[in-house]
């Protein structure tokens, strides 16, 4: 027998079936497969929609306001970068000093939110490549004026692309962006809160929002934060009067809470926003802490202030911590 009809017959033998002619193919019996099962159809991933604009919020920092503009410092120490995601996640970025004036207003308020650090991170990096390299702020602007420390920036190591500001003077430098330290963010520009719970208005040029819901003072403190706003502060007549005026034309209101307290320290008072306390417009004989009062309401009557039991319910009035969006 030849070779070629030997094999194809020791091969069908093995696979069990019968032996095949010399004329004939070999076949391959492959025994029946029991039927698969139909895979589930994976569940579709929920399109979760991206907001336009996050609300500025300041979690585990301390928000403050200077010069119509909203911040928030961390004490809490941090990679440059780390501190940049921090700040976007919440509705900012990095500390820009865009004009003299900013820089001036907030040295005279930054020691004590910073809790006595040396130096906070600036949105100010070095970019680009070769000759083109230069100290750029995060939304791509050149420095207009620039507060350089003595013999700054000299990239010592050719490691330092970042920047930093000196709380002590003001002065600026340049760093390792891995240096781990305190951290300032600060609102986007044209970016005003969302109102969601009340009505909004403007006054001013600030954004505000009326929420007419009762509310304890605490929890309408609350109720702003989750807006990325605070309770309304006046700062000076001009704000009261503004405010004023743009709420009687439109809402009709007896009695809000405001953002001043002295829950902190008795007879102490002072705004949430961490502004200072520069002008009063308290009611005849207020405030008396009577039967221990310490939050402050506005009589929208005669637009006066009054203390008051934290826990009574009240509607309030919201401070965005942006200027007014053409509302």
């Amino acid at each position: 027998m030849s070779r070629a009809p030997l094999i194809a017959i020791l091969l069908a033998v093995a696979c069990g079936g019968p032996a095949a002619g010399p004329s004939e193919t070999a076949r391959v019996m492959v025994p029946p497969q029991p039927p698969q099962p139909v895979p589930a159809a994976a569940p579709i991933a929920p399109v979760v929609p991206v907001a336009a604009v996050v609300a500025f919020r300041c979690e585990s920092g301390k928000r403050f306001d200077v010069g119509g503009r909203a911040y928030c410092a961390y004490a809490q120490a941090a990679s440059w970068d780390a501190s940049e995601k921090r700040c976007l996640t919440n509705g900012g970025h990095l500390l820009t000093l865009d004009a003299e004036a900013a820089s001036k207003a907030l040295r005279a308020t930054l020691w004590s939110p910073l809790g006595g650090e040396r130096a906070a991170w600036l949105g100010l990096q070095l970019q680009g490549r070769g000759a083109q390299v230069k100290w750029k702020w995060l939304g791509g602007e050149d420095l207009t004026a620039a507060s350089w420390n003595s013999g700054e920036p000299n990239n010592f190591g050719g490691e330092e692309a970042c920047g930093e500001w000196l709380v002590a003077d003001g002065r600026w430098n340049d760093t390792r962006c891995s240096l781990k330290q305190g951290y300032l963010c600060q609102l986007k520009a044209d970016q005003a809160a969302p109102c969601r719970r009340g009505h909004p208005f403007a006054a001013g040029g600030r954004s505000y929002c009326l929420v007419s819901g009762s509310y304890s003072w605490n929890d309408a403190k609350r109720a702003c934060a989750a807006d990325g706003g605070v309770l309304a502060v006046l700062r000076t007549s001009a704000d009261n009067a503004a405010v004023r005026e743009a709420l009687a034309a439109r809402f009709s209101a007896t009695k809000l809470w405001i953002g001043l307290t002295d829950a902190a320290e008795e007879g102490v008072w002072s705004w949430t926003s961490g502004a200072a306390l520069d002008f009063t417009a308290w009611h005849e004989g207020e405030p008396n802490d009577f039967n221990r009062e310490n939050c402050a309401e506005l009589y929208a009557d005669s637009w006066t202030w009054n203390d008051l039991d934290c826990s009574v319910e009240l509607p309030s009035v919201c401070e965005g911590p942006g200027p007014a969006a053409g509302r």
